[in-house]
């Protein structure tokens, strides 16, 4: 979905979301971006942390704590695939924070939110969730999906994405310090540490 001449405020959301969700777990977010269509064509792409060009509405810079690889892992020790899959979990809660903020804002469902413009979350969540679903990978989705859900009913949580949201529309560009500070006011909770402990829910 594009965004010609201004940024709706879902778009900022739904950015937001992923950077509140890399805040929960302890992992810093390098900048987060809203753009519009003419600011696009008329600066250029925005360069991320790796140099690559990128030239999307909106965008959370940021390392990752799990790639998919593409491959059979079956052969890999049993505490390295432990580990990758601790990282590959919180990776998914990362990556669906940004449709399911978007969603719960704009009162739609998760599919609808990934028909309309979410295909890259969707994709990246797919192709994680294939290496390491025991069960069904649709189960091993929905368990994230839920454990994002219980994040945003912290006490706090929610109230920080819209307001780190408000901020991101003004300005287009956060950094991972102005993201922090914005979260930890509204919610009065210090930085968070690097952890793999997010809640489950029922």
């Amino acid at each position: 979905m594009k965004h010609r001449h201004s940024i709706p405020f879902v778009l900022a959301v739904h950015e937001s979301g992923h950077a509140l969700a890399r805040w929960y777990t302890g992992d810093f977010t390098d900048f987060v971006v809203v753009r519009t269509d003419d600011e696009i064509a008329t600066e250029g792409p925005y360069i991320d942390r790796r140099d690559r060009e990128v030239y999307e509405n909106g965008f959370t810079d940021c390392y990752s704590r799990y790639k998919p690889l593409g491959d059979d892992i079956s052969d890999f020790d049993e505490a390295i695939r432990n580990r990758m899959r601790n990282a590959m979990e919180i990776q998914l809660i990362h990556t669906l924070a940004g449709p399911i903020a978007e969603a719960r804002h704009s009162r739609k469902s998760l599919k609808v939110i990934m028909f309309l413009g979410g295909w890259g979350d969707y994709n990246f969540a797919n192709k994680c969730a294939k290496e390491f679903a025991t069960t069904s990978k649709n189960d091993f989705l929905h368990t994230a999906e839920k454990r994002v859900r219980a994040i945003f009913k912290e006490p706090g949580i929610w109230p920080a994405v819209l307001a780190v949201a408000m901020k991101l529309q003004s300005k287009r560009v956060l950094n991972g310090d102005e993201v922090s500070k914005i979260i930890q006011k509204v919610t009065k909770q210090r930085e968070r540490k690097y952890t793999i402990q997010v809640p489950y829910s029922d």
